[in-house]
C-alpha cells in the first residue's frame, strides 16, 4: 500500500535538476510510483504545453495538475479543466505599471494553455522549445483588451525587487506577485490563483484528503503548496521560505532529492 494518496511535484528546480534535465534516478522514481497506481500530479508555473516539453519522459506527470501558478486546473482523465484570470480592468493596470518599469523589459502574457504575447520578439526556435508554434503568438498590442491568467516578465541586467514591491503595494487586491530567478524575474497570476489554493481545489475534486498528500518544491511559490499538503517536502536547493514550510528536506535537485524521497518511502 502506497504511503500517500496523491504525489505533486513542481518542476522546475525539483524534478528538473539544475541544467533543465529530468534525470534517469528520477524516471525510474516516477514510473515506479505509477506502476503502484499513485494518483500522480504536476504543479507548476508552467503552461501545460510547456511542461510536457520538459516531461517528455514522463507525460503521464501532466494528465493532472495546477499549471500557471494556479490558474489552470486540470483532470485531463475526468475531463474538468479550469482557468482563472486576472481581473480585466486591473489586469490591464498592472501590465502597464509593468511596461513603465523598463524599456528593456520582456513581458509574456499567459492567456491559458492555448496562446500568448510577447513584449519584444524572440527567436521562433525559443519559443518552439516551449511546445508552441507561431500560430499561438499574438499581436502585443492585443494584449489589453483579453483576460490573461499570468505574466512573467524578466531581464538579466534589471534588478526587479523595487518594482516587485510597488507592484504588490498597489495590486495586493487583485493580483499576487512572485520575484524569481535571483530577483530578475517577477511573476503576476490572480490573487486567488496560486499553487496551494490550486491544489486544495483539485484534490477536492478528486476526494483526495490533503492531509494524505505530499508535496515536492523548491520556490517561494511552492511554499504555500507545501504547506497545504499533508507532508510538505524542500528540495536541498530551496529557498529558506520553502524549507519553513516543509517537513521533509530532501537532496538537492542536482543530487536525485526527489528520487531519493521516493526510494526511500516506498522501501519503507
Amino acid at each position: 500500500m502506497l504511503p500517500y494518496a496523491g504525489w505533486a511535484f513542481d518542476i522546475d528546480g525539483t524534478l528538473l535538476d539544475s541544467a533543465g534535465v529530468l534525470r534517469p534516478r528520477t524516471i525510474a522514481a516516477l514510473h515506479a510510483l505509477r506502476a503502484r497506481g499513485a494518483l500522480l500530479l504536476t504543479v507548476t508555473a508552467l503552461p501545460r504545453r510547456y511542461a510536457l516539453v520538459k516531461l517528455a519522459n514522463v507525460p503521464y506527470l501532466c494528465d493532472r495538475g495546477v499549471f500557471l501558478g494556479g490558474g489552470h486546473l486540470l483532470d485531463g482523465p475526468g475531463g474538468y479543466s479550469h482557468e482563472v484570470s486576472v481581473d480585466l480592468a486591473r489586469g490591464c493596470e498592472i501590465l502597464s505599471a509593468l511596461e513603465q518599469v523598463d524599456p528593456r523589459l520582456q513581458i509574456l502574457i499567459q492567456f491559458g494553455d492555448s496562446h500568448h504575447a510577447l513584449r519584444h520578439e524572440l527567436a521562433p526556435e525559443l519559443v518552439a522549445t516551449w511546445g508552441y508554434d507561431e500560430r499561438a503568438l499574438v499581436p502585443y498590442g492585443e494584449a489589453s483588451h483579453e483576460p490573461y491568467i499570468k505574466i512573467v516578465a524578466w531581464d538579466d541586467e534589471l534588478e526587479l525587487d523595487e518594482a516587485y514591491q510597488s507592484l504588490r503595494q498597489r495590486f495586493s487586491d487583485c493580483a499576487r506577485f512572485y520575484l524569481t530567478d535571483g530577483g530578475h524575474s517577477l511573476q503576476v497570476t490572480a490573487v486567488n490563483a496560486t499553487k496551494g489554493l490550486g491544489l486544495l481545489q483539485l484534490l477536492a475534486r478528486l476526494g483526495v484528503d490533503p492531509a494524505a498528500v505530499i508535496a515536492f518544491g523548491d520556490g517561494a511559490p511552492d511554499a504555500e503548496m507545501l504547506a497545504v499538503a499533508g507532508t510538505g517536502v524542500a528540495m536541498g536547493n530551496g529557498v529558506d521560505e520553502v524549507r519553513r514550510a516543509a517537513s521533509i528536506l530532501a537532496p538537492s535537485n542536482d543530487d536525485d532529492g526527489v528520487a531519493v524521497v521516493i526510494e526511500h518511502l516506498l522501501s519503507a
